[in-house]
């Protein structure tokens, strides 16, 4: 078998696992926020759901959709019909049933009836539908919040990504689960988170790194020992480690599913687990062993009337039987698969389906072009505003530069005027000169001693040494009038 088939019959086999564990979920979708303290009939449908007795349940949700004396719950026993046709594979007459009985404002009607529809349109291969749905429900829970709903909107959300083939976008679903939910979620969630993020890693083909989170998954539930959830985690192990040609461990994982699914009665995933196990015999060539679980597994999803669980046992059933050599089986194996496909969706439906797929991913690829534009957007803001403080740096810088060829202009002026006045001074100095020390002076005729000449010289003789001034004579007037009394008086 070449490697792409191989993919392609896992890939199958790990979303009819995940849908699975959808389904053990929606049993839980439609509780109400506030549970009665005594039984009701809808305690009665949910009690039949869980223990798998789905005729039972069903017949219980007509009564209580047509007895007068339940008016008053007449919604959600409309809502638990629904359930119970999802769990059929009834899946047109499930939204039938939600669109013809459901009309209530009631937020918590209006996420039951987006999860139900959800599930149902997952189940019918309309994944666009069930993103749209779930999308829906947690609108309604933004304005109306429920926690414990909201975790299992997500996870079911992440569950159509995947079928959807949006693995990574599945993947982000889960992990943004884990990372803001971790905290509140029960451990009977988280475990289931973490092994939605496992099968997300399988499905990108990061099988060391699914394991791990399976693994995780499986120690809370063994811890809570919860059975269904147990055989989930096992199977998922056992398909990892088929992928990882470590069919010992395989088989092994695939047996502890088995036992607790058979010892409690769960006969939907015992079903699923069965297929698993015949893929594993068949590869390990006990085609005997193989042909008897998917015949068991056959058996189940016949009785129980889970179709789209049917077509993928009627595949693996004509696989086994190609390599026992009966051709003719296995083609009519082939064909009645074919058969439940057509009955659950005709072409038309087909044909829809495929238009609302394109549609969202037409959708999706325009809103991840937005991201990038509105990214550009942001970049190119982010370089304008830093362009705009560049410039506003510059302006600063160009400020601060004309205020210093300003001063500088100033200093210069400055300095060329400090420059002229000592120019001045230095001319002024130059003319002057000076007379130092003590002058030895003639007590009665005033001659000046000249140490240097050894002599007595007038004042006038001296002032033209030791300077650069002339003298001339004059006459004060004190002396004229002694000496010349004749001219005294006179100006």
């Amino acid at each position: 078998m070449g490697d792409r088939d191989r993919a392609s019959k896992w890939l199958s086999y790990v979303l009819s696992t995940c849908l699975t564990a959808t389904l053990l979920s929606v049993a839980y979708a439609t509780t109400a926020v506030d549970p009665p303290s005594s039984p009701t009939p809808l305690d009665a449908i949910e009690h039949a759901l869980v223990a798998g007795d789905l005729e039972l349940a069903e017949e219980l949700s007509n009564d209580c959709l047509i007895d007068p004396a339940l008016s008053p719950i007449h919604v959600d026993c409309a809502i638990a019909l629904a359930k119970v046709y999802v769990f059929l594979s009834r899946f047109p007459r499930a939204i039938q049933t939600l669109e013809d009985h459901v009309d209530s404002s009631l937020p918590r009607h209006a996420v039951q009836t987006n999860q139900i529809r959800g599930v149902a349109y997952l189940k019918q291969g309309n994944y666009a539908g069930a993103i749209d749905s779930f999308e829906s429900a947690l609108r309604t829970l933004q304005d109306n919040p429920d926690q414990a709903t909201e975790v299992k909107v997500l996870n079911n959300l992440g569950v159509s990504l995947l079928y959807l083939e949006d693995y990574q976008s599945a993947l982000e679903a889960f992990e943004r689960l884990h990372r803001d939910y971790e905290s509140e979620m029960s451990p009977t969630t988280h475990a289931s988170v973490l092994s939605n993020i496992g099968d997300a890693r399988h499905l990108l083909g990061d099988n060391d790194e699914a394991l791990d989170w399976h693994k995780k998954a499986l120690e809370i539930r063994e811890s809570v020992g919860n059975p269904e959830k147990l055989g989930i985690s096992y199977r998922a192990i056992s398909q990892i480690y088929t992928e990882l040609d470590d069919l010992p461990l395989a088989l092994e994982y695939s047996h502890k599913a088995i036992d607790i699914e058979s010892q409690h009665g769960l006969d939907a995933a015992l079903a699923s687990t069965l297929i698993g196990q015949a893929e594993i015999r068949r590869r390990m060539g006990e085609l005997d062993d193989a042909l008897a679980a998917a015949e068991t597994s056959l058996e189940i999803t016949d009785r129980l009337s889970l179709e789209a669980l049917s077509v993928s046992t009627l595949q693996h059933l004509s696989w086994i039987q190609r390599d026992l050599g009966n051709n003719t089986v296995a083609l009519r194996n082939l064909q009645r698969a074919f058969e439940i496909q057509v009955s659950l969706h005709n072409e038309a439906e087909r044909v829809r389906i495929s238009q609302i797929e394109a549609d969202y991913r037409v959708a999706k690829m325009a809103r991840e072009q937005a991201a990038e534009r509105q990214v550009a957007a942001t970049e190119l803001a982010e370089r304008d505003a830093q362009l705009s403080r560049l410039a506003s740096i510059m302006a600063g810088v160009g400020a601060v530069l004309l205020a210093v060829i300003v001063f500088s202009q100033y200093v210069r002026s400055k300095n060329h005027q400090l420059q002229q006045t000592n120019r001045e001074l230095t001319l002024a100095y130059s003319r002057i000169d000076t007379l130092e020390g003590f002058l030895t002076v003639c007590m009665h005729c005033r001659k000046i001693w000249i140490d240097d000449e050894e002599q007595w010289v007038v004042l006038e003789e001296y002032v033209q040494k030791r300077t650069k001034a002339q003298t001339s004579h004059g006459l004060c007037t004190k002396c004229r009038d002694i000496h010349y009394p004749s001219l005294a008086g006179m100006d």
